[in-house]
């Protein structure tokens, strides 16, 4: 048995003998060329396009799960132009080690949910609500709550702003919904 060579006849189609094979986004065709009036069309399914807006918020709810569930201590400690998201008391230091160990999970399944699911305008307006209402939660208790009304910097509001552009692209900016043919 000889192996023949793929010939690329275009950008997306290959030869091998008698049979060329060509692909889109969409569909795989199989076309004989001997008779090309005969085509097998075989669906695939669509690559999942990433680096978008929720791809990077993903990426950034892990690096702050792992930093809260691994090194809580970063929280008590300021970082940069930026005051410690919680001021180290010694009576309440240990149920908020737990505490933000806990929320380092949750934004652990936040984050790897922005990056795997397919959002597209029927899926994502809920997610991207749910986004919202955290990211504002967090940064109307951090500045109610922690802050007594002033401002002070804190890394408890880039996660409420990551989270309000997350759910903003989830809502507003999602990838088109893809139709299946259902009619053969």
């Amino acid at each position: 048995m000889t192996l023949v060579k793929y010939k690329r006849l275009s950008h997306s189609t290959v030869r091998r003998g008698r049979f060329a094979c060509q692909s889109t986004q969409y569909k795989f065709s199989l076309i004989r060329l001997d008779d090309p009036e005969h085509e097998r069309t075989i669906p695939t399914r669509p690559k999942m396009p990433h680096g978008d807006g929720s791809d990077i918020a993903a990426l950034i709810m892990i690096a702050y799960g792992i930093q809260q569930t691994f090194y809580p201590s970063m929280s008590f400690e300021g970082i940069g132009p930026f005051s410690p998201s919680f001021e180290a008391q010694a009576d309440s230091t240990r149920s908020l080690d737990v505490l933000i160990r806990i929320c380092g999970g949750l934004y652990l399944i936040i984050g790897c949910m922005l990056f795997t699911v397919r959002w597209n305008t029927v899926n994502g307006k809920l997610s991207g609500f749910a986004c919202l209402g955290c990211g504002a939660n967090i940064a109307n208790v951090t500045f109610k709550g922690l802050d007594a009304g002033v401002f002070v910097a804190r890394p408890l509001y880039l996660h409420a702003a990551v989270l309000c552009l997350g759910g903003v692209h989830l809502m507003f900016k999602s990838n088109p919904v893809i139709k299946t043919d259902k009619s053969k």
